[in-house]
């Protein structure tokens, strides 16, 4: 089938395939009077990128999760130690996320006078008020 017609029923646009075909993520299409002939399979291995770059995997380790081991390893000695070092990642980064929250949180309260009360108020570990914070707050 074409590039437009696998565009269609994937609902990638037709660049999306051609980036993935440059990065190797999708094999190379047969050419035929010069224009890319995918076959089915190619909707396999889109899902598989999908479920890779929803995971939160680089374009690169999308790549090596789906191309980059034998023949003769399972998808689970595939996935497995690659997914235990992504799942790693992801709580961090939720770590990191849950105190941006708390810190604009802590922004959204703030009634200071000057900046520099402001950012030692909202960097002051452990403090989650219910009321504005103001400079008076502050304990030298």
């Amino acid at each position: 089938m074409t590039i437009g017609e696998v565009a269609r029923r994937s609902g990638l646009p037709s660049s999306t395939l051609r980036f993935y075909e440059k990065e190797k993520l999708i094999r190379a299409p047969r050419r035929v009077s010069g224009r890319r002939e995918y076959d089915e399979e190619v909707f396999a291995n889109l899902q598989l990128i999908r479920m890779a770059l929803e995971g939160g995997f680089t374009i690169s380790q999308a790549r090596t999760l789906i191309h980059g081991f034998s023949g003769t390893s399972s998808p689970s000695q595939r996935w497995r130690p690659l997914a235990t070092q992504k799942l790693k990642e992801v709580r961090l980064r939720i770590a990191q996320l849950q105190h941006a929250e708390k810190l604009l949180e802590r922004a959204t309260r703030c009634q200071c006078i000057s900046l520099i009360d402001c950012a030692d108020l909202l960097l002051r570990r452990g403090q989650i008020a219910d009321e504005p914070m103001k400079a008076d707050d502050f304990h030298y």
